[in-house]
């Protein structure tokens, strides 16, 4: 079964005044969904800003500190006993 993931991003705006800096550990990994990639550099900065160390990493994905919950195994057990499969969240 071919998947086709198909990029969404968010284009609002990050409210940064809600962050509590003080309850944050000194060193901070960040990580997101591809919706929000776009917004990591500036998290980092902010946190930078803040005498935070921040970490980006970089997985299987395509972009740095991007992450993909998405586990498809159930729908490949199946995918020879159907002709269509519908994922709804």
């Amino acid at each position: 079964m071919k998947t086709l993931f198909l990029e969404s991003r968010y284009n609002g705006k990050i409210d940064f005044n809600n962050i509590e800096i003080s309850k944050l550990p000194e060193r901070i990994g960040l990580i997101t969904t591809v919706q929000f990639v776009d917004f990591l550099d500036s998290i980092k900065k902010f946190l930078t800003n803040k005498n935070k160390k921040i970490i980006i990493g970089k997985g299987k994905q395509s972009y740095e500190g991007q992450i993909l919950g998405c586990d498809s195994s159930s729908a490949e057990n199946i995918k020879n006993k159907v002709s269509s499969i519908d994922c709804r969240r």
